[in-house]
């Protein structure tokens, strides 16, 4: 699942970290303002845009490895939010792989253990609005019976 091209992912990865971090949060407070007008489908390919990136930026070592597993996170859980909202099942539990291979290299470094909880945090989908109301100040909804649930 990728929404930025790889010219501008490129692009994006070459500025400081302060202008990745950033654009990452304008994005999903877009994402957050179509959220809100429940059009989802809007939404979507701005949260899907602030995953991609911070995904990237948590790979090529461009970030805090803490801040980035918990951006990574948040993008994921939103992105999965975004799907599950507009009826995308299916789409919504690979946005939440694809969150949990995007986490798995960071067991490995010095954020390994708040990796390993955000790790949690994914699978248990019961978890996904306290985390995601824990850092930021976007739309959430938590319909109970159209939960996406990660096997």
């Amino acid at each position: 699942m990728h929404f930025l091209c790889p010219t501008h992912r490129n692009a994006l990865l070459s500025e400081p970290a302060e202008t990745i971090t950033a654009t990452w949060f304008d994005w999903m407070a877009s994402a957050g303002s179509h959220y809100e007008l429940r059009r989802w489908r809007e939404a979507i390919p701005y949260v899907g845009c602030a995953f991609d990136l911070l995904a990237a930026a948590l790979r090529e070592g461009i970030v805090d490895p803490r801040l980035g597993v918990t951006k990574v996170t948040l993008s994921g859980i939103y992105l999965a939010e975004s799907f599950t909202q507009y009826g995308e099942h299916e789409k919504a539990r690979f946005a939440l792989g694809c969150t949990v291979r995007r986490l798995a290299p960071a067991m490995d470094g010095p954020a390994a253990q708040w990796a390993q909880q955000c790790l949690q945090t994914l699978v248990d989908t019961r978890q996904h609005g306290a985390f995601f109301r824990r850092f930021m100040n976007l739309p959430f909804d938590e319909p109970p019976l159209q939960r996406a649930v990660l096997h």
